[in-house]
């Protein structure tokens, strides 16, 4: 990315932003607006006001969710340089840090720009299709989430209060026939739409050609990978999803075995967690390791079979084939 003069840094709230500017290392204006278009647009009127060139700024702020939308869309349609940056490494970043208000984090987001500029990735928008994508998977999980909320309790009554369970049953029957449909419909909208899409349907299916891995899993590497070209490498994706041990240890005291690191990916984590079970109950290669090496203790060995998993997904991807058990790929 080229070398900025300015420095922006955001404090993103469902409703406000805190924008901070930098010119270089010296702080020079602040401004609160609402978060919306109206507000947007106030805020680029006042840095005409004050002469401060966007074109030649560094916006930089905190991954949200759907409230980073409205800005990060009007910033990527004025082709504006833009770096979310993952809140964890902004505040590691920042060392000891007293008080705490979205001003300040706005200032100190700044500042994380301006200190770290030579590590900015700037951010890219992802195609319509992956944008639906994510939507639908969110849809779905939250869907899934509420029917097993509900049936739950009832397998507990029917264990434990058997007289009552009939009349829960009945209560919440019409919810559960409804949830189940509307689950379909969602699948249904999902299959559709990978189907549409060419790259993206190719990647589905070379993704779901290795045992195990199932339409979620599979859309969701496809997402969290950027359709693997944010995230290209098998080890690269295995890291992100914390599936990688690394060494602990210090002088001579200290000499643990090695672990995975906490900071990653958690939705990617649980769905590889599961594919992973699943893929060890089915006579195959995967299954033989994991009863071979299962003494050196379940969950390491459950952890390199994600990690296995991983790789031979990038690695099939990068190759552009199928899955064949008797092929030998090298990692990703």
């Amino acid at each position: 990315m080229d070398n900025k003069e300015y420095f922006i840094g955001i404090d993103v709230a469902k409703d406000t932003l805190e924008i901070a500017i930098n010119k270089q290392a010296q702080p020079q204006d602040h401004l609160k607006v609402s978060n919306d278009l109206k507000g947007i647009k106030a805020f680029q009127k006042k840095a005409k006001e004050w002469k401060v060139d966007l074109q030649n700024a560094l916006f930089c702020m905190e991954y949200t969710g759907i409230y980073n939308y409205t800005l990060v869309d009007f910033l990527t349609r004025k082709h504006y340089a833009i770096w979310l940056e993952n809140p964890l490494a902004i505040k590691k970043s920042l060392g000891f840090q007293r008080g705490k208000s979205d001003q300040l984090d706005a200032k100190r987001i700044a500042q994380y720009a301006y200190r770290f500029q030579d590590k900015a990735q700037r951010w890219l928008p992802d195609r319509a299709v992956i944008r639906q994508l994510k939507a639908l998977v969110s849809i779905g999980e939250r869907l899934i989430k509420s029917r097993a909320s509900i049936a739950q309790p009832l397998n507990e009554y029917k264990t434990f209060m058997p007289a009552s369970y009939k009349m829960f049953k009945q209560g919440c029957k019409a919810s559960l026939q409804t949830l189940a449909k509307d689950i379909k419909a969602v699948e249904k909208q999902l299959e559709e739409l990978i189907k549409a899409d060419e790259k993206l349907n190719e990647q589905y299916t070379i993704a779901t050609s290795l045992k195990g891995i199932g339409p979620v899993t599979a859309c969701q590497m496809i997402v969290s990978s950027g359709e693997f070209t944010k995230i290209q490498t098998g080890k690269q994706l295995a890291c992100y999803a914390g599936v990688v041990p690394f060494e602990h240890s210090s002088g001579t005291s200290v000499r643990a075995r090695a672990r995975v690191c906490h900071c990653a990916h958690k939705k990617l984590k649980k769905y590889l967690h599961m594919t992973a079970i699943s893929a060890i109950q089915v006579e195959g290669e995967l299954k033989a390791y994991y009863q071979r090496q299962v003494g050196k203790g379940k969950l390491s060995v459950l952890n390199a079979v994600r990690n296995k998993l991983v790789l031979r997904v990038c690695a099939c991807i990068r190759d552009n084939q199928l899955y064949d058990p008797a092929y030998s790929y090298q990692a990703a």
